[in-house]
C-alpha cells in the first residue's frame, strides 16, 4: 500500500531522538550514508588536484526500524554550503578535529538521480596522503552527512514496516571512506522484510538511539508546516534485527532461534545469505547448512588472506572513538612513557585510555569490543577460542559457535603494533640527512644520478649578434634501491599470556633497526671508499679531497678548507660557496673537536678560533675501523656541489609495514620493510683525512 504522509514536527522514523552527546548546543549530528561508488578516476586531474564522483543516490537504506530513501530532486536537496564553499571533504566523518579536512567540495549538482561533483584536496600532509591514495585507486568510496528537515512516509507494507523519504534534506560534508576489496567485510547485509530483495542494504555510520516512538504517530492530516532540524546522535552499534523464520520452516529443520542466528553470521562470512534461504527451503538439516557454508567460507578467506596491510571499516563515530580508546589503552599498558603528557596527541591517548581502564587483558578489550560493536558476549568461549578470533584466524566453525562474524580486532592491534614501530624508526638519530640529498626512484631498477660540475660562463653579446649555446660538463653515478625487513609476530600464546613485548618492545626494537640499517648503508659510503664512475676511490689524491694524515687542530682543518676551496668543475672554474659546513668525527676525536670549534676570549691575535662556530660537528662511531687508525671527515653543503644521495622507494619513504595472517606461525604477522639506497654523487664537497 502506498501513501503519502507528512510528519508532524520534531518527528523522526523509528522514534524521537535528542542528540545527547554533540559539543554544540543546540546543534545536531547528521545522518551519513555509505554508498561504494567508483570515484571515477579517468576524472582525476593531477594539476588541480581534483576528482569527479558519485556522491550518493537515491536508493532504498535499510535503517533501524523502517527504510529510508532520499529524494533526489533538485528542489529537495539544499547545496547552499557548496556555494559557500563551507562543505568540507572529510576523513571519514571524523569533524571534530581539523586534521581530518581532506579538501573542500568544489561543485554538487543532481543528475540522472544522483549527487554527483566534484572535490579537491588540500595541500596538506592528510589531503597529499589522501589524493595519493585516489590516484592509484586504493580509495574508490564516498559517502555523504547530511541533515534531514522534513520526513514523509511514502509506504507501510501489511507487516507495518515503513518507508520513510527524506524530501527536504541538507548536504553538510562529503567523506572518503576506506573501503576493502570485500564490500562484505564493510556493508553488513540485513535481510529486508518479506521476500522482496529490493531493497539495498547498508550499515549507517550514525543510527538513531533506540527509544520509544510514542511520539512519533503519523496522524492523518498532517499541518503543512515543514519540521525543524532533526536532532540525530551517534548510537552505539546496533545488532542487526534476527530474521524471523516461520514456524512451519523451524519445526521442518528444527532450527532454533540460536541455530538461524548462527548461521546467518557464517552465511555473512562466507557470502551466501540468499543460498541458506534456498537450503532451508529445500528442507535441508542444521548440519548439512553448516557443513556448506564452512566449506564455502574456509575457501573465500582462503582467497583473501593474502591481502596485506590492514583492514579499514567505515564505522560510525562512537565506533571509531571506541577503536581509538582500545588502541590507546593497548599503547599505554605497554609502554606508559610512549604517550607525551605534554604533546595534545599525548594528552588524547591517555584520556581515551582511561576508559578502558577496567580491563585488565588484551583478551579482555577484544571480548568488550565484540559485545559492542556486534552485540555477542564471548564469556562461554576458552582464552584460546578467544585468541584465535582476536587474530582473525581461519576458523569458521569458531565463529559459528560464538555466533558473530569475522572481526578486526587483529587490525586494530596491528596498528598499534605498526606505530610504535614507525615511532621508533622516525626518533632514531640520524645526523646523515643534513649531510646529502634526498632522490627517490620509481622502481629497483639502476639509476642514474647526473652530477652538474661544469656551468657554463655567460658571454658577451654585440648588437644584433645570436645568443650561443652553452653545455653543462657533467659525470653520472648509478645505483639500484635494496629491499630489507622482518616479521613481527603477534601469536596465540602472546595473547593468553597477555605479552604486551608485542605492542612496544618487539616493533620498537624493529622500528629502530630500520634506522640503523640506514646509518649503516650511508656510513658505508665513507668507509667503503669505493670507485666513482671516473675509476678512482671517492676520497683519493687525484681527486684532491685527502689531506695530510693526522689529527683534528687547526693545521689540518686548514689544510681540508684549503683543498676544498681549490676544487674546479669540469671545466676548470671555480667553485663559488663551495667552503667547509660539517666536522664528521669518530668518539675518540669528539672532544678535541668540540675545543676547536667552541669560541674563546683570546689576549693575542695567536691565540684567537679561527674555526669557532663555524662548522657543525658530527659524531659517528660506524666510522671508526676495526684496526689502525680513526679517520674523519669535512664536507661542504650539498646545495652548492653533490655529495651523496639516498633514495627510497616513492610513496613509502622509510619503514612500511604490512600485515597477514600467520601462515608458519598460528597468529598475525607484521613485516616491516625498507627499500633503501645511497650512493656518492660527486667528490668534490667531501674530504678525508685519514687520522693517526
Amino acid at each position: 500500500m502506498t501513501r503519502s504522509l507528512s510528519a508532524p514536527p520534531g518527528f523522526q522514523p523509528g522514534g524521537n531522538k535528542t542528540c545527547v552527546e554533540s559539543p554544540w548546543a543546540k546543534v545536531t549530528r547528521p545522518l551519513a550514508r555509505q554508498t561504494r561508488f567508483d570515484t571515477q578516476l579517468s576524472t582525476y586531474d593531477e594539476r588541480a588536484h581534483t576528482v569527479d564522483g558519485i556522491f550518493a543516490a537515491g536508493s532504498p537504506v535499510r535503517r533501524w526500524g523502517f527504510i529510508e530513501t532520499l529524494n533526489m530532486d533538485t528542489s529537495a536537496v539544499d547545496l547552499s554550503r557548496v556555494e559557500a564553499r563551507q562543505c568540507k571533504l572529510l576523513d571519514s566523518h571524523n569533524a571534530s578535529t581539523i586534521g581530518a579536512i581532506l579538501g573542500v567540495v568544489e561543485e554538487a549538482r543532481i543528475e540522472n538521480g544522483q549527487l554527483v561533483g566534484r572535490v579537491r584536496f588540500d595541500d596538506t600532509e592528510e589531503g597529499r596522503k589522501a589524493e595519493g591514495m585516489v590516484s592509484r585507486g586504493a580509495l574508490t568510496s564516498f559517502s555523504i552527512g547530511y541533515s534531514v528537515k522534513r520526513w514523509v512516509m511514502i509506504s507501510q507494507e501489511d507487516t507495518g514496516e515503513q518507508t520513510w523519504r527524506a524530501d527536504e534534506w541538507e548536504l553538510l560534508e562529503v567523506t572518503l571512506c576506506a573501503v576493502p576489496a570485500d564490500t562484505a567485510a564493510t556493508v553488513r547485509a540485513v535481510a529486508p522484510s518479506g521476500n522482496d530483495p529490493g531493497y539495498q542494504t547498508e550499515e549507517d555510520d550514525m543510527t538513531r538511539a533506540a527509544q520509544p516512538a510514542a511520539a512519533a504517530a503519523v496522524e492523518p492530516n498532517p499541518p503543512a508546516t515543514p519540521a525543524p532540524d532533526v536532532a540525530e546522535t551517534r548510537a552505539a552499534p546496533a545488532v542487526a534485527p534476527e530474521v524471523p523464520t516461520p514456524a512451519a520452516e523451524r519445526t521442518t529443520n528444527a532450527l532454533t532461534a540460536a541455530d538461524m542466528r548462527g548461521l546467518q553470521r557464517l552465511a555473512e562470512l562466507a557470502g551466501a545469505r540468499k543460498e541458506v534461504d534456498s537450503w532451508i527451503d529445500e528442507g535441508l538439516t542444521r548440519d548439512a547448512i553448516f557443513d556448506r557454508l564452512t566449506e564455502r567460507a574456509a575457501s573465500r578467506q582462503e582467497k583473501t588472506a593474502a591481502v596485506a596491510g590492514p583492514v579499514a571499516h567505515i564505522t560510525r563515530d562512537e565506533g571509531e572513538t571506541l577503536r581509538r580508546a582500545i588502541e590507546s589503552s593497548l599503547i599505554m599498558r605497554a609502554n606508559p612513557g610512549a604517550a607525551d603528557p605534554q604533546s595534545e596527541e599525548g594528552r588524547q591517548i591517555r584520556s581515551l585510555a582511561a576508559d578502558m581502564r577496567g580491563f585488565d587483558s588484551v583478551l579482555g578489550l577484544f571480548s568488550h569490543y565484540v559485545q559492542r560493536t556486534q552485540g555477542v558476549s564471548l564469556s562461554n568461549l576458552s582464552k584460546m577460542e578467544r585468541a584465535t578470533l582476536a587474530l582473525g584466524l581461519n576458523d569458521p566453525g569458531l565463529l559459528y559457535r560464538a555466533g558473530m562474524s569475522t572481526s578486526d580486532f587483529s587490525s586494530l592491534m596491528a596498528n598499534v603494533a605498526s606505530k610504535r614501530l614507525r615511532d621508533a624508526y622516525t626518533t632514531a638519530t640520524q645526523p646523515w640527512r643534513m649531510l646529502g640529498r634526498q632522490s627517490n626512484s620509481p622502481d629497483f631498477k639502476s639509476k642514474s644520478v647526473v652530477a652538474l660540475t661544469g656551468m657554463p660562463s655567460f658571454e658577451k653579446v654585440l648588437e644584433g649578434a645570436e645568443f650561443k649555446y652553452g653545455k653543462f660538463g657533467d659525470t653520472g653515478e648509478t645505483y639500484a634501491l635494496a629491499t630489507y625487513g622482518k616479521i613481527v609476530p603477534i601469536t596465540r600464546q602472546a595473547l593468553i599470556n597477555d605479552d604486551l613485548g608485542a605492542f612496544d618492545r618487539i616493533p620498537s626494537q624493529m622500528g629502530r633497526a630500520a634506522a640503523e640499517l640506514e646509518n649503516d648503508v650511508v656510513w658505508g659510503v665513507f668507509t667503503a671508499n669505493a670507485n666513482l664512475s671516473d675509476g678512482v676511490a671517492l676520497f683519493h689524491a687525484t681527486h684532491g679531497n685527502v689531506g695530510t694524515a693526522g689529527d683534528v687542530n687547526e693545521t689540518t682543518l686548514a689544510e681540508a678548507e684549503q683543498k676544498m676551496l681549490e676544487q674546479t668543475d669540469a671545466s676548470g672554474k671555480a667553485i663559488s660557496g663551495l667552503i667547509p659546513q660539517y666536522l664528521v668525527v669518530t668518539p675518540k676525536r669528539k672532544v678535541a673537536a668540540q675545543k676547536l670549534l667552541t669560541a674563546v676570549q683570546a689576549t693575542a691575535t695567536s691565540g684567537v678560533n679561527t674555526f669557532a662556530n663555524r662548522l657543525t660537528l658530527i659524531v659517528e662511531p660506524r666510522l671508526k675501523p676495526a684496526a689502525g687508525a680513526e679517520p674523519w671527515f669535512v664536507l661542504g653543503d650539498y646545495n652548492v656541489i653533490d655529495t651523496f644521495d639516498y633514495a627510497y622507494l616513492d610513496g613509502q619513504e622509510g619503514v612500511y609495514t604490512e600485515q597477514r595472517v600467520g601462515f608458519e606461525i598460528d597468529g598475525l604477522e607484521i613485516k616491516g620493510r625498507l627499500d633503501f639506497a645511497a650512493k656518492a654523487i660527486d667528490y668534490r664537497g667531501m674530504f678525508r683525512n685519514a687520522g693517526t
